[in-house]
């Protein structure tokens, strides 16, 4: 009944606990499709259909939630219009610029203006600046070895606005003059994801790897203890219950001290003298001769042919015998007769 109630809470915790998860995956979903900008969101607002053209047209397009300092190298990150106050903090502006420095791209989309005047932080740090030709008021600024690529008007580049056809070719082009197959949509800027710090972001890729491996290997040991620990013990012949392993350890010590054939020898005499008491002669006053003859006519002991089983155990003790094996046979006779006569 335990068990079955063990059983049952465990079933209600794991119930619970799914439950939960589902609930906060739902909210997550909900907040992301809501937020304005964000490329989970389908509405006239969003930009996923910004994130499926890159996907479509080859590109290896993923979502990007965490600050600056942690941002990939040999990508293109694309921040549309972005929250001003988590854009220009200014550990992010520092982290951003040194992973622009190394020669990724920043497509940033927003309007002329907010970048002209600074309010986007960057422009100080422009060492050169091209116009891209065509639609749209766009230009190409090199920092280090890296460029920040703007596009002007981000409401050409939602989802209601690429019901025009320019800005959707403007933006592909711009990815494909970046030069970088990894493409990051950036949602942290639009205040989804996380600025917390891990343990895991602060690791060198040697340290990662190597907290991975002691964690293998911690597993593994666990797994060889728990096996080891709970594997029955091997017992030869003998059935795998506790109480003929126990006999089986204490025939080893027997059979070191020399003492098997005293053990049997007194399990025979306590043997007899329940047989004695069984067949109604009492404690004393029997010999060996009365006790068979009354034996071979009791219903229950005629099948048992106590007169060969007695004379193997004689030739056993006085032969001193010592195989563990022959010892552990003429206990499990003697004690099948024991419980006949206890039943």
């Amino acid at each position: 009944m335990a068990k079955i109630r063990n059983i049952a809470i465990l079933i209600t915790v794991i119930v619970v606990v799914i439950v939960i998860g589902f609930f906060v995956f739902d909210i997550k979903n909900e907040k992301e499709e809501s937020t304005d900008f964000s490329s989970y969101n389908e509405t006239y607002i969003g930009t996923k259909a910004l994130y499926l053209l890159a996907d479509r047209m080859g590109f290896n397009v993923s979502r990007y939630t965490r600050p600056a300092r942690f941002i990939p190298n040999n990508a293109t990150m694309v921040a549309l219009a972005p929250d001003e106050i988590l854009f220009n903090s200014s550990m992010e502006q520092k982290y951003l610029l040194d992973w622009i420095k190394k020669g990724n791209v920043l497509v940033l989309i927003d309007d002329w203006e907010n970048f002209e005047t600074g309010m986007l932080g960057l422009l100080e740090y422009i060492e050169s600046t091209d116009t891209l030709e065509g639609y749209g008021n766009n230009y190409i600024c090199t920092i280090g070895n890296g460029r920040v690529i703007f596009l002007d008007n981000y409401n050409d580049y939602i989802n209601g606005g690429l019901e025009a056809l320019e800005p959707g070719v403007v933006f592909i082009d711009v990815l494909n003059e970046a030069g970088h197959k990894k493409v990051l949509f950036n949602e942290y800027y639009h205040g989804l994801g996380s600025s917390n710090i891990t343990l895991w972001d602060i690791l060198t890729p040697a340290a990662k790897l190597l907290l991975v491996q002691l964690i293998i290997a911690a597993l593994i040991l666990i797994f060889v203890v728990s096996r080891r620990f709970g594997r029955p013990q091997v017992v030869y012949e003998i059935v795998k219950r506790k109480e003929n392993e126990n006999l089986f350890a204490l025939s080893n010590i027997y059979q070191k001290s020399k003492a098997n054939g005293l053990v049997l020898e007194s399990y025979l005499d306590c043997l007899k003298k329940e047989l004695a008491i069984f067949l109604g002669f009492g404690r004393e006053g029997f010999g060996d001769a009365e006790l068979l003859a009354a034996a071979q006519s009791n219903n229950i002991l005629k099948n048992f042919n106590l007169r060969e089983l007695f004379g193997e155990c004689n030739y056993y003790i006085n032969n001193d015998g010592k195989y563990n094996k022959e010892f552990l046979s003429l206990y499990k006779r003697l004690e099948q007769i024991r419980k006949e006569i206890k039943a």
